[in-house]
């Protein structure tokens, strides 16, 4: 099996932060990040599959990009992603394909796994795949220019 090690190393390069930690446990969802503890948990049951490990990781770490984010802007996608990651990290959330944070996180996972890993990922919901694919293509170029400038 490939590094994912390398892998969760070069996208948090991408996305211009700190790796974290990872773990694997038995736990009820694929992945969990915990913000205050600087790992994420990416369910055992995938331990040996690169392909869903890297969809992992690529979820989670944008997750950690959008909290930098927040940190450090003041528009409106900043404002939506700070309201959005304290109800989830409260546990608030009731369907997280409402939220825009969690549809960037899938559309980031898509792009950059595809784009610089040569791993398709596909999305069994043929409508939330169709708002993905658009938000792709409306919004992603506009969020990677941010992206470049976070830390300046």
């Amino acid at each position: 099996m490939k590094d994912y090690h390398a892998l969760a190393a070069r996208i948090a390069a991408h996305l211009g932060i700190t790796p974290y930690e990872i773990r694997f446990e038995s736990i009820p969802e694929d992945a969990r990040l915990y913000f205050d503890c600087d790992y994420i948990i990416i369910n055992k049951k995938y331990k040996r599959n690169y392909e869903e490990i890297a969809k992992s990781i690529a979820h989670e770490y944008r997750h950690i990009f959008q909290r930098e984010y927040v940190k450090n802007h003041d528009d409106e996608i900043a404002k939506i992603w700070k309201e959005e990651l304290e109800k989830i990290k409260n546990k608030e959330v009731h369907d997280y394909f409402s939220y825009h944070s969690e549809i960037d996180a899938l559309a980031y996972t898509k792009y950059y796994l595809q784009t610089y890993e040569n791993i398709v990922v596909n999305i069994n919901n043929i409508e939330l795949d169709t708002f993905i694919n658009a938000y792709l293509f409306n919004q992603f170029f506009e969020l990677e220019t941010k992206r470049l400038n976070i830390n300046k």
